[in-house]
């Protein structure tokens, strides 16, 4: 199941992070759980963002981060930013298909 992240899930998305860092990413030499949580947080209140979360049973097997993007003065809102994609290393997600449509979808 897709759903928006929450903060009680905040320890598990920090913890996912570790799948970016995987080869053949890297670790920032700066990372720091903490910051990123308080980040997450951040983006979790934030409407002009979402933290989506693929949930296997309680679990998170996926997430994605998305900020909207500048405002045009001449078209408006025209996109969203997909920052960070990952799904578990053991599993593969078969497809997401995120639709940019507007980020104040139903928070439960």
């Amino acid at each position: 199941m897709i759903r928006h992240a929450h903060p009680a899930d905040l320890p598990a998305i920090v913890a996912a992070y570790d799948w970016l860092f995987a080869p053949p990413g890297i670790r920032p030499s700066d990372w720091s759980p903490a910051i990123a949580t308080d980040r997450l947080r951040a983006a979790i209140a934030d409407d002009r963002a979402a933290i989506l979360l693929a949930d296997d049973n309680h679990a998170v097997v996926g997430f994605a981060t998305i900020y909207l993007d500048i405002v045009s003065v001449r078209f408006g809102q025209l996109r969203g930013v997909l920052s960070e994609e990952r799904d578990h290393q053991t599993r593969r997600i078969s497809t997401i298909v995120v639709f940019f449509l507007p980020l104040r979808l139903p928070r439960t």
